[in-house]
C-alpha cells in the first residue's frame, strides 16, 4: 500500500500510462485486422488516431485518478461513483466528438467503447476510495500512536510528581543523620549530590532523550544519597561499556530500577548491576 503515501504526477502520469495499454488491448488486437481492411489511404490516419485513442484514454485517466484522489476527500463511496461517472460522461462525449472529425471509422456506439470508459470509470472510482479509507486508516493510527505517548508521557509526570514529595522528605531524614555524626565533608558532599539529584529531577519535564552517560550520572548521584540513608547497607554495582555512554535513552528511565519496591524486609543488600550489553 505504500502507492498511496505520496501522489507524486510522475507517479500518476506513470500508472495511468500502463493503464491507458491495458484499457486499448483491444484495439491492439484488432489493429493488424482494421489496418489492412482500411487500405494504404487511410493508413496514416489509422496509425494516428489509434495513438489519439491511447493518448486520449491515458489522460482521462490522469484526470480521473487526480480528482479521485487529490481533490475528491468524500469519504461516501456513492458521491465519488457519481463524480467520477458525470467526468468519464463528459470524456466519453469528448471522444466522440473527436472520433467524428478524426476517425476514418467513426466510433459513435460500440460495446467495446462503452466497455472501455465503463473500466476506466470503475477503476478509477475504486482506486479514489480504497487510497482514501487507507489515508484515513493512517490518521487513525497516528492519532491513536500520539495519544498512546500523551498517555504515557501524563503516567511519567504523575510519577515524577510522586518521587519528588517522597524522595525529598527521606532525602531530608539522611541528611539529619548525617549532620548528627557531625561528618561536615560527609555532609557537603551529601547536600551536593541532593542539589544535583533535584535539579536533574526538575529539569526532566523539558528532556526527552538523554545520553547514557548524563542518566549515569543522576544513578551515581542517587545511589550515593542511598547507600548514606541507608548506612551503607545498599550496594550498586554499575558496569557499563564507555562504548555506549553516547546512546540516546529516555530521561529518568533508570530510575524505576533505583526505586523497585523491597523485596523482603530482611533483605540487607540490593544490587543494582547495568552490564556492558546496555
Amino acid at each position: 500500500m505504500k502507492i498511496f503515501d505520496k501522489y507524486s504526477p510522475l507517479k500518476l502520469l506513470l500508472i495511468s500510462l500502463v493503464f491507458g495499454v491495458f484499457t486499448i488491448y483491444p484495439n491492439i488486437a484488432f489493429f493488424a485486422m482494421e489496418h489492412e481492411y482500411l487500405g494504404e489511404s487511410k493508413h496514416t490516419v489509422h496509425i494516428l488516431y489509434f495513438i489519439f485513442r491511447y493518448l486520449f484514454f491515458s489522460g482521462l485517466i490522469w484526470l480521473l485518478l487526480t480528482y479521485n484522489l487529490l481533490r475528491l476527500k468524500s469519504s461516501e463511496f456513492r458521491k465519488r461513483l457519481i463524480h467520477t461517472f458525470l467526468l468519464t460522461l463528459a470524456g466519453y462525449l469528448i471522444y466522440i466528438g473527436f472520433s467524428v472529425l478524426l476517425s476514418p471509422k467513426p466510433e459513435w456506439y460500440s460495446g467495446m467503447l462503452l466497455f472501455q470508459f465503463f473500466v476506466i470509470f470503475l477503476f478509477c472510482a475504486l482506486i479514489g476510495h480504497v487510497a482514501h479509507l487507507y489515508s484515513e486508516q493512517r490518521r487513525r493510527e497516528q492519532e491513536i500512536e500520539l495519544l498512546k505517548i500523551e498517555n504515557l508521557q501524563s503516567r511519567f509526570d504523575a510519577l515524577t510528581n510522586q518521587i519528588n514529595p517522597h524522595f525529598f522528605f527521606n532525602s531530608l531524614n539522611g541528611l539529619t543523620s548525617v549532620i548528627r555524626k557531625r561528618n561536615e565533608e560527609k555532609a557537603l558532599e551529601y547536600v551536593n549530590k541532593l542539589s544535583d539529584v533535584f535539579r536533574y529531577i526538575l529539569q526532566s519535564d523539558k528532556k526527552g532523550l538523554v545520553t547514557l552517560e548524563e542518566e549515569l550520572s543522576f544513578v551515581q548521584a542517587f545511589s550515593y544519597m542511598m547507600e548514606i540513608r541507608l548506612a551503607r547497607k545498599l550496594i550498586f554495582s554499575i558496569d557499563i561499556d564507555q562504548r555506549k555512554k553516547e546512546l540516546k535513552i529516555p530521561v529518568l528511565s533508570l530510575l524505576p530500577l533505583l526505586n523497585r519496591p523491597k523485596e523482603s524486609t530482611s533483605a540487607k543488600t540490593k544490587l543494582l548491576n547495568l552490564k556492558p550489553g546496555l
